[in-house]
């Protein structure tokens, strides 16, 4: 599927992929790139307070990486980035 880069680098996503990605307005994506390939995954977003509340009650998940070693560019301290994997980055 081709789309077009428009004014200020902005592309549009096609319609059937956001319906197939449930996809609505205010959802955060993740863009980034890996090995030469634009990446656009969408994420959840929780306050950073949230989880540590968790991890302290349920334990901190085995897979978790290096203090979320990887994460959006413009990210708050105070959240953390969850990917669809459940692969937490800060």
């Amino acid at each position: 599927m081709l789309i077009e880069l428009r004014k200020k680098a902005q592309i549009t996503i096609p319609k059937d992929i956001v319906v197939e990605l449930g996809l609505t307005e205010g959802d955060t994506l993740d863009v980034r790139l890996v090995d030469g390939v634009i990446l656009i995954e969408p994420v959840t977003v929780y306050r950073n307070t949230y989880v540590k509340t968790m991890e302290r009650e349920l334990g901190t998940p085995r897979n978790t990486p290096d203090k979320y070693a990887e994460g959006l560019g413009h990210h708050d301290d105070n959240e953390i980035v969850v990917d669809p994997n459940h692969n937490e980055r800060k």
